[in-house]
């Protein structure tokens, strides 16, 4: 039971965190000035909306993924709900002063939401504090077991690792809010939003999944080794990864087919077509994003369980 509260509770802080950061990031780059393809009294909510509900999620992860922790170090459950033993963790170790930034910070990201108007301006506020959030993880992770030169190369490469997931992952969902609202609205206007936006998500695709691996790579050889990469067969900590490597694989996949099959179908319709809101390729792309969305959180539930287990490297 404790070690499913863990895991879920990992899976909604990085959730959370990595949409407030890709999200907040997308506004900035990814929207058009025209009006967004949802009813009017709703246009200007459902970004704002976004970013308040991702930043609660990361911080009810981080107050459970606390309570649970707490209970762990105590060797007593009742401690999870024990406010002097949950506040010496917050205040006493690493680990809990990590905590306490990050439900600081995400409590600043709402109270940003609530009181920017204009939603650029609150996408520039929100990817700071969404970067600020992420480096929070390194001090509460595997990269913090290491010291010195290894220890900050390592901090450093997951801290790359979360942001860079954080810009693909938590735009599959402002994405999918658009090709959604152009495929219920079919009008031309808001296909050519989710277009732009498309567009603009995929001219920095390549970067995103380059860092990625570079910085995958990076954490591996700290929390696997070369010598030991067998491990990934025969322990639970490498089976793990290789489940996170074959849904990463199939996102990949997805990724390709919309940027060099189904966008350009989608541009090549609404300039041949001026009065056709290019409903079927809107419509495949709506199934390939949802199906990419899944993946993406599948990964991060093995992200959960990859936190609750001990890399090769460790020994255990």
């Amino acid at each position: 039971m404790l070690n499913a509260i863990l895991v879920g509770s990992r899976f909604m802080q990085f959730a959370g965190a990595l949409v407030l950061l890709g999200s907040s990031l997308f506004y900035v780059y990814g929207l058009k000035a025209i009006a967004l393809p949802l009813p009017a009294l709703k246009r200007r909510q459902w970004p704002r909306q976004t970013l308040v509900l991702s930043a609660l999620t990361a911080a009810a992860g981080t107050a459970l993924w606390v309570m649970a922790s707490t209970a762990l170090f105590s060797s007593e459950p009742k401690d999870a709900i024990n406010l002097p033993a949950v506040w010496l963790v917050l205040s006493e170790t690493r680990f809990g002063r990590a905590c306490l930034w990050r439900l600081g910070l995400l409590l600043m990201s709402v109270a940003a939401s609530c009181s920017i108007k204009r939603l650029k301006n609150l996408g520039g506020v929100q990817v700071t504090i969404g970067t600020l959030v992420i480096a929070t993880f390194a001090w509460t992770g595997h990269a913090a077991m290491d010291s010195g030169w290894p220890g900050a190369i390592h901090v450093a490469g997951d801290v790359l690792h979360l942001w860079v997931a954080g810009i693909w992952i938590g735009a599959l969902l402002p994405l999918g809010v658009l090709i959604l609202g152009a495929v219920r609205s079919n009008k031309s206007d808001d296909a050519r939003a989710a277009c732009y936006a498309l567009d603009r998500f995929s001219a920095i695709g390549s970067v995103v999944i380059v860092s990625l691996v570079l910085s995958g790579l990076i954490n591996s050889w700290f929390l696997i080794g070369l010598s030991n990469w067998l491990a990934l067969f025969t322990t639970d900590y490498g089976v793990a990864l290789l489940i996170k490597l074959a849904l990463f694989a199939l996102m990949l996949v997805l990724a390709a087919v919309n940027r060099f099959r189904l966008v350009p179908r989608l541009r090549d319709e609404l300039e041949d077509r001026q009065d056709r809101s290019a409903s079927v390729p809107l419509r495949a792309l709506k199934t390939s994003v949802s199906i990419e969305t899944a993946l993406a959180a599948l990964v991060l539930l093995a992200v959960g369980v990859l936190g609750t287990l001990a890399p090769p490297i460790s020994g255990e």
